[in-house]
């Protein structure tokens, strides 16, 4: 998408332009104001009908020029915080902050993964009920995931930028947890849970 080159190339090209467009606008305006202005004074008395209809004409096409320049500004703006939105989700994952979380479910999988199939869901789900620590930490990254799962289902960010860093993410949490997730499900009484989460694995999975 040429959209997610510019992007990447310089996320902050959207407000520099919306500066740019704000700032030819009121000069635009003032240009039109002062040209009216010396047109009536200098223009003698008999032309006045003429150049009421001319000037009209003229600052109708001004103001619509300036319309059509402000609403393309305020497009630009929709997609700066589209891609705001959709860079916060990445540089949330990578922060200090979810670094121990995501340390603690790498070691989890490898603890699971050295177990025979049959029995690795019965060990994560040992794992995870004797200590309730991290339980807690692979809830708030599943919960962060299907957050982001939300926000591309309602199209708040953009999804293909996303699917370059996360995918494989969102299939080793939804397959490695997946009992897990199942058990939540049940618990809860609510199949809604973790279904924009499970519905993006299933799409992304493709």
């Amino acid at each position: 998408m040429s959209s997610n080159r510019n992007f990447t190339n310089n996320p902050n090209i959207f407000a520099e332009f919306n500066l740019k467009i704000t700032f030819n606008i009121f000069v635009l305006s003032i240009l039109v104001s002062a040209l009216t202005t010396a047109i009536y004074v200098i223009v003698p008395e008999e032309y006045d009908e003429t150049l009421t209809f001319s000037v009209t004409t003229f600052a109708m096409s001004a103001g619509g020029l300036a319309a059509f320049y402000a609403y393309k500004s305020i497009t630009q703006n929709k997609d700066q915080k589209m891609y705001d939105r959709t860079l916060s989700y990445i540089q949330r994952w990578n922060s200090s902050e979810f670094l121990p979380l995501r340390k603690t479910v790498k070691e989890i999988f490898q603890a699971v993964k050295q177990e025979p199939s049959e029995k690795q869901d019965q060990v994560l789900m040992n794992c995870l009920s004797e200590d309730e620590s991290k339980s807690l930490q692979v809830k708030t990254l599943l919960n962060f995931l299907t957050e982001m799962a939300m926000c591309i289902e309602k199209e708040m960010v953009d999804e293909e930028f996303l699917k370059t860093f996360f995918q494989q993410i969102v299939l080793d949490y939804c397959d490695n947890f997946n009992a897990f997730i199942n058990q939540r499900i049940n618990y809860k009484h609510n199949k809604k849970l973790y279904k924009a989460l499970l519905e993006l694995h299933d799409e992304w999975k493709i």
